[in-house]
């Protein structure tokens, strides 16, 4: 690798986790041009349908999607383009999520 440059992203990245206003979605570049990502609601109700493009996505291949309207609850993210499917875990949350450390 010379320079700079960032080797491609292998694997998708969905961050902030519990989300509460907008969902980053990282892509590796092995997707092709065909890519969909719906939002499923705990009982498999599409709430969101977004057709990626390069037009919707930054030059590092991510994608914002704006969570602020959906409830508080678990949801699924599938990607899914003509060759492969893929799930993912998102928590939505109004409610910053503190963690306590527990010491011992």
């Amino acid at each position: 690798m010379l320079g700079n440059s960032t080797p491609p992203t292998e694997t998708v990245v969905l961050y902030p986790n519990p989300a509460n206003q907008t969902l980053q979605v990282r892509l590796p570049q092995l997707y092709s041009d065909e890519l969909t990502i719906s939002i499923h609601n705990s009982m498999g109700i599409i709430q969101k349908n977004i057709k990626v493009s390069p037009n919707n996505t930054t030059p590092d291949g991510t994608l914002n999607i704006d969570v602020s309207t959906l409830p508080e609850g678990l949801y699924v993210v599938r990607l899914q383009d003509i060759s492969t499917a893929e799930q993912y875990n998102l928590m939505i949350s109004i409610k910053p999520v503190l963690y306590k450390r527990l010491t011992l």
